[in-house]
This record gives C-alpha cells, sequence and structure tokens, in this order.
C-alpha cells in the first residue's frame, strides 16, 4: 500500500498529494517489451526510469462551493461547435442563468433548434435515413433547411433513448 502524504499550502488554500504509484507503462516491471524488443530484448521504462513506480503528485484546492461568473446571461447544456452570442440569446437554446444557477434542469426544447438539428446538437451522425451527413457538414443535410421537421421526429421519439 503506498504511503499517502498530504501537504496544505496556506496561502493558497492549496493541497498536493504524493502518491507512490504502481507504473502503468511497464505495469511495475521497470522494462518495457514491446514490438520492436525481440529475442529476449527489453528497455528500461522512461516513465519511471526503471524503478517500477513513480510518484503521482496531485494538486487541488478545496471546493468551497459554486461560484457564479459576471456576464453570463444564458447557460446551454451542449455546444456542437458553433459560436454562441448576439442579440437574441435565447435562439440558441438554453435557460437563463440564473434559472440554472438556482438548480433548474434541461428539459426536451431547450436544445438549440434554430441553428442546429438534433444529430448535430447530440453530435449523433446519422439518425434516421432522410439523415445525409455522412462525410459532410450537418449543414449540408439535404434536410437541414427543414430541421424544425426533425426536432419534431426527436420530440415524437422514446425519450430513453436520448442521450
Amino acid at each position: 500500500m503506498s504511503e499517502l502524504i498530504t501537504h496544505t499550502v496556506t496561502d493558497w488554500k492549496m493541497h498536493k498529494l504524493e502518491v507512490d504509484a504502481k507504473c502503468h507503462a511497464c505495469d511495475g516491471s521497470g522494462v518495457y517489451d514491446g514490438m520492436a524488443e525481440r529475442e529476449g530484448f527489453g528497455v528500461q521504462c522512461s516513465r519511471c526510469k526503471g524503478d517500477g513506480h513513480y510518484i503521482h503528485l496531485f494538486t487541488f484546492e478545496e471546493f468551497e462551493g459554486k461560484k457564479k461568473l459576471e456576464g453570463v446571461k444564458r447557460v446551454v447544456e451542449h455546444n456542437p461547435g458553433i459560436i454562441l452570442g448576439g442579440t437574441d440569446l435565447e435562439a440558441f437554446g438554453g435557460m437563463p442563468y440564473e434559472d440554472w444557477w438556482n438548480g433548474k434542469k434541461f428539459e426536451s426544447g431547450m436544445e438549440n433548434r434554430t441553428y442546429t438539428c438534433p444529430a448535430w446538437y447530440y453530435q449523433k451522425g446519422t439518425m434516421w435515413d432522410e439523415c445525409d451527413p455522412a462525410g459532410k457538414p450537418y449543414s449540408a443535410c439535404l434536410m437541414f433547411d427543414d430541421k424544425a421537421l426533425c426536432w419534431i421526429k426527436w420530440d415524437e421519439e422514446d425519450s430513453s433513448s436520448r442521450p
């Protein structure tokens, strides 16, 4: 069993944990025996320098409660890689920051339905026969201009299959 050593740096409320851990790269042997090492050869493990173990250092600050971010007005559950912003924040889905802060959960209908389809929003690839992204951007799908129909289909499906 490894000895657990803890230190508190009181100036920053930071903690440091040092654990003597078995090297995962060589499985504690100190020697790596891979595809290039043949006929009895091994190579000293570069991770642990042949010791079979190493000191794993983990530093962290204690959680003292969720902190509010100034300037955030709206929170979305997912962002599938589009720029969010502008004057009409509600068009991107989500909920007001205060609602999210107070514990409101995301529900169906809070997705970014204006600018994405269900496959894009949930990063699902091709979801239905009519989906056509196959190696193309989601916005190039033949159904993209009619994505509201895809959202209707999404809403009609069993919610247990949703992410």
